[in-house]
């Protein structure tokens, strides 16, 4: 079997063109059915609702930091592929003691390129690979150049609920930001630290960002944001754009430039 090197560096013996593959991440099982190879997916997280039908034609193994690992030796994979951040290192240790698991570790735009450019290997799909990758380069470009004229912008962009959460400056959603033409007024802090009320009144932003995942803000948050911090403008933003990589960047970078263009009437 060839050997791997996954993105923490460890290697992998996987099989030249895998047929039984369990996806741990929803934006890893959007990119295998782009990728073509939708039909080996034998089994995926509840949280893989990208493509619609996905859940249906998959086995469920749980959620991505609660999975059924019964579920998983049942299915026999002879590919699973999993996220540093997205699982639990104590369930990728003992999944890779059974079977191949490559791990990916994503923190920035060419990190994810990078971890397309590896699934697309590993799965026989070098071409696909190379083409979808193209292509997101593509439509960053063309964002790049409308990105010239828009204002630098100071937002948070909060992922939970009870504490309130916001993306630090070492995550993939503060690369995403920045490539987007928006500072992130918590880039100083680690990871996705905890921020009362209180911390976005001394921040001083242009905008909160209140994001459709992982937490599913809702309009009531968005009403109960505007009532505690009235001086703020605050705004639902798509989730997926922000924190899936893979294929699903294809749609990043439009979305940028329409958010942006809402987001020019309420400047003052």
């Amino acid at each position: 079997m060839p050997i791997y090197v996954d993105m923490l560096d460890y290697p992998v013996d996987i099989p030249e063109r895998p047929q039984r593959i369990v996806s741990l991440v929803p934006s890893l099982s959007l990119l295998m059915h782009d990728l073509g190879v939708g039909s080996r997916l034998v089994g995926v997280t509840k949280f893989c609702v990208n493509p619609n039908g996905l859940k249906r034609d998959s086995t469920i193994v749980g959620g991505t930091k609660l999975l059924r690992m019964d579920v998983i030796d049942d299915l026999q994979p002879d590919l699973i592929v999993a996220n540093k951040e997205e699982n639990n290192q104590s369930d990728i240790k003992a999944l890779a003691s059974k079977f191949p698991v490559y791990v990916t570790d994503i923190t920035d735009f060419d990190e994810a390129l990078m971890g397309i450019k590896a699934v697309g290997s590993i799965v026989d799909c070098r071409k696909e690979a190379n083409n979808l990758i193209a292509e997101i380069k593509k439509r960053k470009e063309n964002f790049s150049i409308h990105q010239a004229t828009l204002p630098p912008l100071r937002v948070a962009y909060v992922i939970w609920n009870e504490p309130l959460m916001v993306a630090g400056g070492d995550t993939f959603i503060h690369a995403m930001l920045d490539l987007g033409g928006w500072h992130n007024a918590f880039s100083a802090y680690p990871r996705y630290p905890a921020v009362a009320l209180e911390g976005f009144k001394t921040h001083k932003m242009d905008f909160i960002f209140l994001s459709s995942e992982p937490y599913p803000f809702k309009e009531k948050h968005k009403v109960f944001f505007k009532n505690v911090l009235p001086a703020d403008k605050i705004i639902l933003v798509d989730g997926e754009m922000f924190s899936w990589y893979g294929s699903k960047l294809l749609d990043s970078f439009d979305y940028f430039e329409k958010l942006h263009n809402a987001l020019k009437s309420q400047i003052v």
